[in-house]
């Protein structure tokens, strides 16, 4: 019985204390996978969109050397990182060089907002959570939508 035990009922209390926090604050438990579901792919949404917008503007043609000081050593491991990538996706010469080169302006750069960015998307979670709810009228979770019998 011992620590197996006294675990056991820690970490129940541990949930109970969590639920009632989350009820007092109008979450349901059922609403925590689509947020995570939500901030994920705000967080893929924004990291493609700055890569795209990296490589339509080359940054680094533009002063991101700024940016290289501040964050000594991203831009060169995103560097690396990038050059993986061009080359498993089998692009030849400047191509490849170019998705290289602004996957790490991108890196460099969501480093350098990342401050500003997590709360943003965190509020941009809540209200994708907020208007999915508005327009279903139902919470995910919230059990199956209702349907309207007709007699036969």
């Amino acid at each position: 019985e011992g620590m197996l035990a006294r675990g056991k009922a820690k970490a129940e209390k541990n949930r109970k204390a969590c639920e009632a926090y989350l009820k007092e604050k109008g979450i349901n438990l059922a609403e925590i996978p689509k947020a995570i579901l939500i901030y994920e792919l705000t967080s893929a949404g924004f990291m493609f969109g700055v890569w795209s917008v990296c490589y339509l503007a080359q940054p680094t043609r533009r002063g991101l050397g700024i940016a290289q000081l501040a964050k000594p050593g991203t831009y060169d491991a995103a560097m690396v990182k990038g050059k993986q990538m061009a080359a498993k996706k089998a692009q030849s010469g400047s191509a490849a060089m170019r998705l290289a080169t602004s996957y790490a302006e991108s890196a460099v750069i969501r480093t350098a907002i990342k401050p500003a960015i997590i709360p943003m998307k965190l509020f941009l979670t809540w209200k994708l959570q907020q208007a999915y709810n508005l327009i279903t009228g139902k919470k995910w979770g919230g059990g199956k939508p209702k349907t309207k019998k007709t007699k036969k």
